[in-house]
């Protein structure tokens, strides 16, 4: 629970115009934990292309599965703790750096768990956005080979 923002920058990170990290303000989180596992809604990795910035704020949020993908190699920020492996539709392309990418912002997806040309017959996750659109798996049941 916290008031609801849209901010266009953080520190001196500023985004591109039209495009918001929306975000609770120092928001206080109850947990609960469900009898059933909410059902997930399929996607397009181009509705998640961040080229498409209006058709995937569509879905940030949302727990979403997306079918028959290749990760690409794996990349780690500036940070050193943020690891992902950008999503692709076809073996072997060259990784976008605006491209949709599976993170490990809610699960320990470390950088030596899949080869670059991985293919993926479905990945589950929540979608995030941080300048670009990422998909956040909750476990290793939600990555499918």
């Amino acid at each position: 629970v916290g008031p609801y923002q849209e901010v266009t920058n953080i520190g001196k990170a500023v985004f591109n115009p039209g495009q918001t990290l929306p975000q609770l303000a120092k928001p206080v989180g109850t947990f609960r934990y469900e009898f059933e596992t909410p059902p997930t809604t399929v996607v397009q990795v181009a509705d998640l292309n961040n080229a498409n910035y209006a058709t995937g704020r569509h879905w940030e949020s949302m727990l979403v599965t997306l079918n028959d993908v290749y990760l690409s190699a794996f990349q780690v920020d500036s940070s050193g703790f943020r690891i992902t492996y950008p999503v692709n539709t076809k073996p072997n392309a060259p990784a976008d750096a605006n491209a949709l990418a599976m993170s490990n912002e809610l699960y320990d997806l470390k950088s030596t768990d899949f080869a670059p040309g991985t293919h993926l017959k479905s990945v589950t996750g929540i979608v995030t956005w941080f300048y670009t659109y990422h998909i956040a798996p909750r476990s290793p049941a939600d990555i499918v080979q």
